[in-house]
């Protein structure tokens, strides 16, 4: 709290800096922010991104998990609501998928991000911002994925055909105090059962879920 006005002001200078930048260039020059997935943890945590897009410092915003997984469940409805038309939203798309911190990475496939795609884009995200999707040590699995990814994922109508897997993942950044919103792993015993809420977004055409 006593350090909350620091990223503020460093904003203002790097819009300063873009405004510059694009008097000399004779075009805009945009900025955006990575914060975490919740707009309350994102304020909470110095990177309030609400008020910096209400104040014109932003014209990007990426709601995403940290590094550690793709969080299933971010609310980009409500991201949507707290932001000026002016900015544009991208849902972050880790690389990695996690269902719980003790777990162990895979390699999100072109399924698993077809699935997080439905779901944010049919809940308001402008685009997708894939982090980590590289050609090289953070690939995915396949050459013929990480097309399919390029060419669709952020791709209402096409993410609608596709074949995709909704996994249950948890939040990976949160201030001291909060939990991350694990949904797993689940204990039951013989009889018991559980419910778990899985956003899945547009109902597919053609595809399966």
């Amino acid at each position: 709290a006593e350090g909350r006005e620091q990223l503020p002001a460093f904003m203002r200078e790097a819009r300063r800096l873009t405004e510059r930048a694009a008097a000399r260039l004779g075009h805009p020059v945009q900025l955006g922010v990575r914060v975490p997935s919740r707009p309350d943890s994102a304020a909470e945590l110095g990177m309030d991104a609400v008020a910096w897009a209400a104040e014109g410092l932003v014209d990007m915003v990426v709601p995403t998990a940290f590094w550690a997984t793709t969080d299933y469940a971010m609310p980009i409805r409500l991201w949507q609501r707290l932001m000026p038309e002016s900015v544009t939203l991208a849902a972050g798309v880790e690389i990695l998928t996690r269902a719980y911190p003790a777990a162990p990475p895979v390699i999100s496939t072109a399924e698993m991000v077809f699935g997080s795609a439905a779901n944010y884009l049919w809940q308001g995200a402008d685009r997708l911002y894939l982090f980590n999707h590289m050609d090289s040590e953070t690939a995915v699995a396949t050459e013929s994925d990480r097309q399919r990814i390029l060419t669709m994922a952020g791709d209402a109508c096409q993410v609608r055909k596709q074949v995709r897997r909704h996994v249950v993942t948890y939040t990976d950044t949160v201030p001291d105090g909060r939990e991350n919103a694990c949904a797993l792993p689940i204990e039951l015993q013989s009889g018991q059962f559980r419910e778990l809420r899985i956003p899945v977004g547009f109902a597919p055409e053609g595809g399966t879920v």
